[in-house]
């Protein structure tokens, strides 16, 4: 019997119009595919190869629009990785950042990792947000994000920020587990949810998260 792969699990949160939707069909299908708003949830299954090793990664494409967010929460808190977006091209986007940040960290789990995504960088005579605004905002947390600036039109760091979150995702499950094992507790054989479920174990490790 083949093993069964891996599973990682990321979610992709932003406001309405950031590009979320141009991500994410850029990531899975490798095509530009022009939308409009964004009034639901959508998500994609991709296989892909971390460390020699087989992943089932799954994205959650979620409506940016208030009247969503409690639902969004409610049902992915076991969402293992986030992909926080802005549109680089639009102020507003980038100052509700600290809102999401807010909401992040009261509804989700402890253990996620993080990357911050600004979409739309190839309209560079439109770019307002400039990076002395975004390493403020970086340097605000404790914890480190990885940051991407991206284009779905021109495919610029597209895969690259997808595949290098759910490395930090998938490696930090496996870290996880094999120091549960010898500290002799058992975590049940199953490391697709071990981050999540032993975040608790790594806050006492002092392992840092990103």
């Amino acid at each position: 019997m083949k093993p069964q792969p891996k599973k990682v699990k990321l979610l992709i949160l932003g406001e309405t119009s950031v590009g979320k939707t141009a991500l994410l069909n850029r990531f899975a299908q490798n095509e530009f595919v022009p939308t409009s708003s964004s009034t639901g949830m959508d998500y994609t299954i991709k296989m892909i190869e971390i460390d020699n090793k087989k992943i089932q990664l799954s994205v959650w494409d979620t409506a940016g629009q208030e009247r969503y967010r409690s639902i969004t929460f409610n049902l992915y808190k076991d969402s293992q990785g986030i992909l926080l977006v802005f549109d680089l091209t639009n102020a507003k986007t980038f100052q509700t950042l600290e809102k999401w940040m807010n909401l992040i960290k009261e509804n989700i789990n402890d253990g996620f990792q993080i990357a911050l995504i600004g979409t739309k960088c190839d309209l560079t005579d439109q770019i307002v947000v400039d990076r002395e605004m975004i390493n403020t905002f970086l340097d605000k947390y404790d914890f480190q994000f990885e940051y991407f600036e991206t284009s779905s039109l021109t495919n610029i760091n597209v895969q690259e920020s997808f595949i290098h979150l759910a490395t930090k995702v998938f490696r930090a499950n496996e870290l996880l587990y094999q120091t549960l094992i010898a500290q002799g507790i058992d975590p049940g054989g199953n490391t697709d949810s071990v981050f999540i479920q032993g975040s608790n174990h790594k806050k006492k490790n002092k392992e840092s998260c990103c």
